[in-house]
């Protein structure tokens, strides 16, 4: 609905046809909303194996409609999405979208929502002591960045259990940017925060160069209806950038197009 109110030409797309492959003679850009890439449930880190599951679509299902099956796999659908961002493509993940992804492109980046347990050992805050359901946050900006132009600083996003992320020493090192994150221990302006002083200092939006390409994750709400109008100009500027792209990444290529999972 926003991008077709903005007047965006877009293409919805599942997953036979990113398997397929030559996705770079197709598209400028992927956009993967909250929930739609799988989040990382291994101990390893990566997308849970369905090696096969796209292989033999059902045909009791009407011809038109088959193309809609199938599941993203790190197997198959990563393996062309990282081909895509190495040859000049931008991928823009929203919401739990963006855990998978990082897992994916193996950027340095670890869950800024945890604490020490008494065995020493690294765990995942519990619902008790932070949580925080369908309520306004706000965060810094560094608005000199392209993905930000024309977004105030700061800006209130919706926050709904939303991924946070700590970066790693050698992000910037690796071109990985922090693009906004939480500056203080009471983001809280609408809503309900309970823990709320755990995300200080968590990034909600990076920038990941990769070959001729780019990588944007969005961790909060940024398009969840209008009380996220105010960061709507994260995913358009995201959809802007891509079309810059360097010549050799462009050579016998058809033009391309965006497209939404």
């Amino acid at each position: 609905i926003i991008l077709e109110g903005f007047e965006f030409p877009y293409e919805l797309v599942f997953p036979q046809a990113l398997d397929s492959g030559n996705l770079s003679s197709k598209y400028d850009v992927i956009i993967f909303p909250s929930g739609v890439w799988p989040a990382a449930t291994t101990a390893g880190g990566g997308p849970v194996s369905q090696a096969g599951a796209n292989a033999s679509p059902r045909k009791d299902i009407p011809a038109e409609f088959r193309r809609m099956q199938g599941v993203y796999t790190a197997e198959t659908t990563g393996q062309q999405l990282l081909k895509f961002v190495q040859q000049g493509g931008t991928v823009l993940g929203v919401g739990r979208s963006a855990t998978g992804l990082a897992e994916l492109f193996d950027l340095p980046v670890t869950n800024h929502l945890t604490e020490r347990a008494p065995d020493g050992t690294t765990r995942a805050l519990s619902p008790e002591k932070h949580y925080v359901p369908g309520s306004v946050l706000r965060m810094a900006v560094n608005a000199s960045a392209p993905i930000a132009h024309g977004i105030t600083n700061p800006v209130d996003v919706f926050f709904d259990n939303s991924p946070v992320f700590t970066l790693k020493p050698d992000a910037m090192m690796q071109h990985v940017q922090p693009i906004a994150w939480f500056d203080t221990a009471a983001p809280l302006r609408s809503g309900w925060a309970h823990g709320q002083a755990y995300l200080e200092g968590g990034v909600q939006v990076l920038h990941a160069a990769r070959g001729s390409g780019n990588v944007y994750l969005f961790a909060p709400e940024i398009t969840f209806r209008a009380q996220s109008h105010g960061t709507f100009k994260f995913l358009f500027n995201g959809i802007h950038l891509a079309a810059i792209r360097p010549p050799a990444s462009r050579e016998q290529e058809a033009p391309g197009r965006m497209t939404e999972n």
